[in-house]
């Protein structure tokens, strides 16, 4: 089962399996494996114009699109209020989307393999974004302004179609209604890295 600390469900959907090992995974297959978590009103309550989405996965596929998973809004403009995890080509990228524009973010091409650990980390907050693969800022940008609400729905492994899953595996999910500090990142990370690395 799925479950925040306010005791929202998840659902995991088409049969994603569990593992054990190292304290527990899920393994979600890049055919039609997915989770998508209920009461979104509660996070759109939550979340204003600060956030971060933070996970550890091991990508079994690093060529196709994997979306890792965000919180999506696809009521006004495409992705608008999205705030995602992807790999493509290699690379780990992480967007911030609303009606005033759009920040993306990557690592490049090439950056991410097959069978390796990454523990990923996106923030946000007006007019900065930030991506860090294991406790370290890979990339920055300018931000987009404007509040983060409204949104669809949180969809881990999919997108919120649902299509482009995720092939591999994943520890944990989580969603922080402000954006952590470099130096909290690297504590996760550090706190983290013995359980998967």
């Amino acid at each position: 089962n799925l479950m925040d600390k306010n005791n929202n469900s998840g659902t995991l959907l088409n049969g994603t399996a569990f593992s054990t090992n190292n304290n527990g995974y899920f393994d979600f297959d890049g055919t039609n494996d997915y989770a998508t978590v209920a009461n979104i009103d509660a996070l759109n309550n939550l979340i204003t114009d600060e956030l971060t989405i933070e996970t550890f996965i091991r990508a079994d596929n690093v060529s196709s699109y994997n979306l890792i998973g965000g919180l999506q809004d696809t009521t006004s403009v495409r992705y608008s209020g999205a705030f995602n995890i992807g790999i493509t080509s290699g690379a780990i990228g992480f967007d911030v989307e609303n009606v005033y524009g759009q920040s993306r973010l990557s690592t490049g091409s090439g950056f991410a393999s097959t069978e390796i650990w990454y523990h990923i980390v996106g923030t946000h907050k007006p007019y900065l974004a930030k991506l860090y693969i294991d406790g370290v800022s890979k990339s920055s940008t300018t931000s987009v302004q404007g509040n983060l609400v409204n949104f669809d729905g949180l969809v881990i492994a999919s997108d919120i179609s649902p299509q482009r899953y995720f092939n591999g595996q994943m520890g944990f999910f989580k969603v922080y209604n402000r954006a952590l500090e470099e130096s909290e990142v690297l504590q996760n990370y550090n706190a983290l890295k013995d359980r998967f690395i």
